[in-house]
């Protein structure tokens, strides 16, 4: 698997394009493969981590009908400020 996410305009039933959007099981399989070292973390332990991200706002749904994260197909969009203000967060508090 890349070392990255697939971020991708992505259509749903031929009329919607959903842009810049990541599937929710391929976010879970990009944590796993990405811990350090590599695949020290079991696939819950990842739908966890990306569960936080969403409550924390630094993943966002791509359609209003999904509520929460999924390790499934929905689809989700990194939120980049949120990201950041994360990272600064962990690295100011520890």
């Amino acid at each position: 698997m890349s070392s990255n996410v697939d971020i991708r305009d992505r259509r749903r039933k031929l009329v919607h394009v959903f842009k810049q959007t990541a599937v929710g099981r391929e976010i879970v399989d990009w944590l796993v493969t990405s811990a350090v070292p590599a695949n020290q973390i079991h696939r819950r332990q990842a739908v966890e981590i990306a569960r936080e991200m969403f409550e924390m706002g630094a993943l966002l749904p791509a359609h209003p009908s999904n509520v929460g994260f999924k390790d499934e197909g929905d689809l989700y969009r990194f939120n980049k400020f949120s990201l950041e203000e994360s990272v600064l967060v962990r690295v100011v508090i520890g």
